[in-house]
């Protein structure tokens, strides 16, 4: 691991060519450091640090890279042959079918209510529902985001912070692990990103959509690859697609790790794995799905990732991409499984 400032890995890099100098993207935006493959797009990672086996991972202080974090990756793992199956499989799937897939998430129920709200309100809720989706009552699909559903269908649309606070609080009351979520619910709500998300537009949370995700992880004290913090980061992508912006870069968010997302990344590769090992598994399957289809992200792969977790039969594989009108994919993957 290397961590340096742009500065120094500037003046580093000048000793082999005096005229060099990192772009003034490279001090501002953490974006300019993402770890992309496609072409026409982030030659610097491409041509740079991705083409020796390293990853970049900025930190960003007050709207500023203030240093950046370089971490070797292995160019071939013993899970190279599953990665190179299971994308070459869900390379398969059409667009539409992605997006069908997207469509089915829970949290996408809650867009009926975003012209009540307006963006900004609603981007604030659904950020703060993500944090406090863990150790529910039942599955989230059930028991938690239909719950918030009708919770903001049945009340008026809150005039501030503190009216939500009060909403969602009655909620996580009789929530398991009530005290945590009201910690968190504070925490949240109480800080400048959640004032500044309250009264923001698409355009501007696109823009600063890698810089939110920092904020957000420094705002809850978590790493910003924690589960929560990264599904955060997909509602408030979520909450972006419904309100018709796609212009937004949600590369190098992994996916979020949880108890599905681990029991089918397992069941593939056939043995236990750490949450570092189960995000660098999905990263590289998304590598290979990217190579034919550029549009598919990590939102994409994360959905279907997680509404096939719980599916144990190979039966019911099939039938779910009978029914996104993929049904070659279904019947190719368990193959992979099995």
């Amino acid at each position: 691991m290397i961590e340096i400032s742009p500065k120094e890995l500037e003046r580093r890099l000048r000793k082999f060519d005096k005229k060099f100098s990192l772009p003034p993207a490279a001090y501002k935006h953490a974006a300019w450091w993402t770890n992309e493959m496609r072409k026409n797009s982030h030659t610097q990672a491409r041509n740079g640090w991705l083409a020796a086996g390293w990853r970049a991972y900025p930190k960003v202080r007050k709207k500023k890279v203030v240093n950046v974090t370089f971490r070797k990756e292995a160019t071939e793992t013993s899970a190279k042959p599953e990665v190179e199956k299971v994308g070459k499989v869900l390379s398969m799937i059409p667009l539409e079918a992605w997006n069908r897939i997207l469509e089915n998430e829970p949290e996408m129920k809650l867009g009926d209510q975003l012209p009540r709200y307006g963006f900004g309100k609603f981007a604030t809720l659904m950020v703060m529902a993500a944090l406090n989706d863990y150790q529910l009552k039942g599955p989230a699909d059930k028991k938690y985001w239909p719950v918030i559903h009708e919770l903001i269908k049945e009340n008026p649309v809150p005039e501030k912070l503190e009216d939500m606070k009060k909403l969602l609080g009655r909620f996580y009351e009789q929530e398991r692990f009530r005290k945590t979520k009201l910690k968190r619910l504070n925490r949240f709500l109480d800080s400048s990103l959640a004032r500044k998300l309250w009264v923001s537009n698409p355009s501007d949370v696109s823009k600063n959509f890698l810089e939110i995700w920092m904020e957000l992880a420094k705002v809850m004290k978590q790493k910003k690859n924690a589960k929560t913090i990264v599904f955060a980061m997909k509602t408030l992508a979520i909450a972006l697609i419904l309100s018709g912006h796609y212009d937004f870069n949600f590369s190098g968010i992994p996916i979020p790790v949880d108890i599905r997302v681990k029991r089918l990344t397992s069941k593939i590769l056939k043995k236990e794995l750490t949450d570092d090992e189960v995000r660098h598994f999905w990263d590289e399957v998304l590598n290979e799905i990217r190579k034919k289809q550029p549009e598919v992200s990590m939102i994409h792969l994360d959905s279907l990732v997680w509404q096939i977790g719980n599916l144990t039969d190979c039966n019911d594989i099939t039938e779910y991409f009978e029914k996104i009108q993929a049904p070659n994919v279904g019947q190719e993957l368990c193959k992979v499984i099995s």
